[in-house]
Order: structure tokens, then sequence, then C-alpha cells
């Protein structure tokens, strides 16, 4: 998943859990504002982002 934070002046946090309770927390980082970052997950794994809706996020693939 490729995020962008397209704020230009608000950081938010990024946590990745294994299942959407959100109870199983995988790990978090804080995106800074016009930041993107690239995350590789399980397809079953979800994203949530603290606060806002500045933060967009879209399905990327990769090849070996």
């Amino acid at each position: 998943v490729r995020l962008v934070n397209i704020s230009s002046s608000d950081g938010r946090t990024v946590t990745i859990a294994s299942d959407n309770t959100g109870n199983t927390t995988i790990g978090s980082f804080a995106l800074l504002a016009q930041q993107t970052e690239i995350i590789e997950k399980k397809a079953t794994d979800v994203v949530y982002v603290g606060g806002g809706s500045d933060v967009k996020g879209t399905p990327i693939g990769f090849t070996n």
C-alpha cells in the first residue's frame, strides 16, 4: 500500500493491525505532512490512520 499525507502541516499516526478489531497491532509510525510511504503487508492486514482525512492510500503490487 502506498500512503500519502496531503496535509501541508499535520502529521498522522498510521497503525497496521492483523484484523479489523485493531486489537492485534503489528506496528505504527508517524506519517509527516506531505510525506509518502510504502507499506508491505498481508492482504488480510488493515491500516488505521489516527484522525483527519488527509492520508490517502492506494494498493500497489510488487513482483520478484
